[in-house]
């Protein structure tokens, strides 16, 4: 959490906030392809990974109204996607078809939050 700001003027007043974050993660999907033809049958297992390793440097303002508090929250989030996956062959053929499931790399959230009340009381 950023430095808790109050603003003890009569009229609105702005709330800028700078820093660099570093964020190191990564995101792996997995699952099997099956086919086959006459007396050939097959299974590939496969595994994707991709890893984020960013530094983020972050700016933002808030406006905190006549006496109230402000501060920025700082956490993760992540994305997850999810569906088929579908091999088509040379001839444009579906040969397998596979649910999927894949997770984003996290990724910074910043939230700036005015209230009336300190957040340290």
């Amino acid at each position: 959490m950023a430095p808790v700001y109050y603003n003890a003027s009569d009229s609105d007043s702005t709330y800028d906030w700078s820093g660099s974050k570093t964020v190191s993660d990564s995101a792996t999907a997995s699952g099997s392809l099956n086919g086959g033809w006459g007396p050939i049958h097959a299974t590939i297992g496969y595994n994707v990974d991709t890893s984020v390793d960013q530094t983020y440097t972050l700016e933002t303002s808030l406006v905190v109204p006549s006496h109230y508090y402000a501060w920025y929250e700082f956490g993760y989030a992540r994305s997850q996607w999810y569906g088929d996956y579908a091999y088509v062959n040379s001839n444009g053929v579906i040969q397998s078809n596979e649910w999927i499931t894949v997770d984003s790399p996290r990724y910074n959230e910043i939230v700036g939050v005015t209230s009336p009340t300190s957040p340290n009381p």
